[in-house]
Parts: C-alpha cells; structure tokens; sequence
C-alpha cells in the first residue's frame, strides 16, 4: 500500500474508547496513516496554531457534542466547523455522531459547509464510510495537484513552441 505520511487524521472525540476503536480501525486499513487524537475541539485547535502545515492533507474526524461532565463549555462541533473553516480552509472535516440532529441545530445544514466531507452516523459501518471518504478525497487533492501541475506545462510547453516558430520565422 502507497505511504500516507501527507496524510494527517485527526480524531477529535471526548469518549476515549470510541476514541481508541476509531484510531485502531483506521491503522487497520493503512498502518501509515499519521493521526493524532484529541479530547476536545480546544485541543485540536490550539495543536493547529503551531503544527499546521498547509502542504499536507488534514482530516479531523469530528465527533458533534464534545460537551461532558468535566468540561460543559466545550466548543460543539458547529462551533469548530467553523473555526476551521475560517482559519484553515483546506482541512476537511468528518462529522462523527452518534445523534442524527439535535434541538439547535440540523447536520444537513453542516455538509453544505465547503470544509465538511461529510455526515458519518456512528455505526459499526461507519469505519468504511470514513477511510472511503478519506481516500477519494485525497485521491480528488492529488488528481487537482497533478492537473494543475500539467496546466503549467502545457502552458511552458506553448510558450516554448511560439518562440521555436518566431525564430524560425525571423532568423
């Protein structure tokens, strides 16, 4: 299987279990993935202000309501949507819940946003559905690399040809 170390995860869920099984099953399919977990969304967030690097792929899983006993005003998952949207725009987002919707909010409204994937019901499938979306949407980034790579090209290549013929036409 090709290396993915351009490609960063990162699990952003307050249950360390669910945190722990999502980790293991994603090492499952490609044992060189980097990710990283993170209890918050705070975490996450302050981990970006100093270790982001554009050149790679970042994938935040996100688990919706990261609200718990310990820390009740925690940032929701809408709130750091939005964050990352604003600040890092070429992370993409995993909506990771075991709710469908909740009283504030509708998760349909969350997909239109352009940083969010999409919507992952937790579900024993689940863990297909996300490293699906993982891999057709880093092969959809490479494919966009390599396409842009060929536009500069071709355009170099043009412009080495229309001197090959203005020299040869005025020599």
């Amino acid at each position: 299987m090709k290396k993915s170390n351009n490609i960063r995860i990162y699990i952003v869920e307050d249950d360390n279990i669910q945190s722990q099984i999502l980790l293991d099953k994603l090492l499952e399919f490609n044992p060189d993935y980097n990710i990283i977990q993170f209890n918050s969304g705070e975490q996450l967030l302050e981990y970006f202000s100093t270790s982001y690097k554009r050149t790679r792929c970042h994938y935040v899983i996100l688990d919706y309501f990261l609200q718990t006993q310990d820390n009740q005003k925690a940032l929701n998952g809408f709130e750091i949507i939005n964050i990352l949207e604003e600040k890092y725009p070429n992370v993409k987002v995993i909506l990771y819940s075991a709710y469908e919707s909740d009283n504030s909010s509708n998760f349909d409204k969350l997909t239109e946003k352009t940083n969010v994937l999409d919507f992952v019901k937790k579900a024993p499938y689940s863990f297909l559905n996300i490293q699906n979306l993982i891999r057709f949407s880093s092969a959809k980034q490479v494919l966009h690399k390599k396409k842009k790579r060929f536009a500069w090209a071709f355009a170099i290549f043009g412009i080495v040809v229309l001197f090959a013929i203005l020299h040869y036409i005025f020599r």
